[in-house]
């Protein structure tokens, strides 16, 4: 007899709203809560100015040097966000890499060029190889429809910018989100520059939004399919101990939902959402049986959602789990992914194993995210074992007259089996 095991540790690990990462002084934010909208943005934008800035260039103290603590992984590889060329940094640590520019992000053409603070930010300042450097330009980030350079990486083209069509440039899908909160992170801390040429494609001349529609809600988007990940919180924690300022956007990731998203008309608070979870998930575990190559039973999961400002929620389940509203779905009905609407009594949908045929150990997670808030990260697990003298003696005691369906656990099946999988029928095992 076999068994599947899948025991559901639902642990509620939501993203701290707080600045709980690093060393951040807890006032360091002193004057942000409260506010709205272009307010609150004003409230960011004097924050983070303050700043020193390391000169441009190669050499000690400059940007190089910043490089080398910033995008520096596996020993003395340089991370390049824009190619998957593989780049080292050189052994004094402060002169470039070879085959690679400093790449303003946020093109300097867009303010004139003015070698000011913006021009040597760390924040806007990636190490990118030299070609893709060339091909994009300084033209607006976007997503490109018509493309006439592409690395693997980054996609150099055309595309719609609004209502027109413009030079673009497309970020790989795992540096989306990120490109996206420097973005905004550049239009907050200096919405006083004035903005000429191909930066108008994307910008506004004022204080607020700054960025024009079609560009914040294209990168609201990026923000929430492509979200923090440590690899950009320690970046922020490297510039900030370089430059003594931080990128809030990646310290509160949904900090744009309040500037320029589904959050304006509500007040920021810095320290609300470290309170509470905005989801209330049950029950904390669930033990499953089940045969090979079939999928488990199906565990109810009941959702509360508490002090929304959205009714919507999105369920995403990793394989090898799959999720379902109806626990007597059929099997196509199964998929990894759905949305429901939230309720302070609670919605439900059912979650279960898929049909695996190797044994061992299964891992995934459940993620439930709503605009405007955090996401929560379910972590599951799933523990498959056989028991090959059971299904021996199954085998044996079924005889070759016996015409009925059994599973290989020895439940006799009412009529044919519903989902693909390996039955006992005469005797005998049998791949449906």
């Amino acid at each position: 007899m076999r068994y599947y095991r899948n025991i559901l540790t639902f642990v509620a690990f939501l993203y701290s709203f707080c600045c709980v990462w690093g060393g951040v002084p807890p006032e360091y934010y002193t004057g942000v809560d409260g506010k709205k909208k272009a307010e609150l943005k004003a409230a960011f934008r004097t924050i983070i100015r303050r700043a020193t800035m390391l000169d441009y260039g190669s050499g000690e103290r400059r940007t190089w040097s910043g490089f080398y603590q910033t995008d520096r992984f596996n020993g003395n590889q340089v991370r390049d966000r824009y190619s998957y060329g593989v780049f080292y940094f050189p052994k004094d640590h402060v002169s470039a890499a070879s085959g690679m520019n400093i790449e303003h992000s946020f093109p300097k053409s867009w303010w004139g060029g003015d070698k000011n603070q913006a021009y040597k930010d760390l924040f806007n300042l990636m190490p990118c190889e030299v070609s893709i450097n060339t091909a994009k330009n300084n033209y607006a980030m976007g997503v490109v429809t018509n493309v006439k350079t592409n690395n693997g990486c980054t996609k150099v083209g055309t595309g719609k910018a609004g209502n027109k069509t413009a030079n673009l440039w497309e970020p790989a899908d795992e540096w989306k989100g990120d490109f996206a909160r420097s973005y905004f992170y550049m239009v907050t801390a200096y919405s006083d520059l004035v903005w000429t040429g191909e930066g108008l494609t994307m910008l506004e001349k004022n204080d607020w939004p700054t960025l024009q529609r079609w560009a914040y809600e294209l990168f609201l988007t990026w923000n929430r399919q492509d979200p923090v990940d440590d690899i950009e919180r320690q970046r922020n924690e490297a510039v900030y101990g370089i430059q003594g300022n931080r990128n809030p956007f990646v310290d509160f990731p949904n900090l744009p939902e309040y500037i320029w998203g589904d959050s304006v008309d509500y007040a920021f608070d810095v320290n609300g959402a470290t309170e509470k979870s905005v989801f209330e998930v049950t029950p904390e575990s669930a033990d499953f049986a089940a045969d090979p190559c079939q999928p488990s039973e199906p565990v109810l999961v009941t959702v509360v959602m508490k002090d929304t400002k959205s009714n919507l929620f999105t369920i995403v389940a990793s394989e090898p789990f799959v999720i379902c509203d109806d626990p007597d779905a059929d099997e196509e009905d199964w998929s990894q992914r759905m949305m429901l609407s939230g309720s302070k009594t609670g919605s439900f949908f059912y979650v279960r194993l898929s049909a695996q045929e190797a044994y061992g150990d299964y891992t995934g997670t459940l993620t439930l995210s709503t605009t405007g808030l955090n996401d929560l990260v379910v972590p599951l697990t799933a523990h498959v074992r056989q028991d090959e003298d059971g299904l021996q003696d199954l085998l044996a005691s079924k005889g070759k007259a016996d015409d009925a369906w059994y599973t290989l656990s020895g439940t006799r099946l009412s009529g044919e089996p519903r989902y693909r999988g390996i039955y006992v029928r005469r005797g005998r095992k049998v791949i449906r």
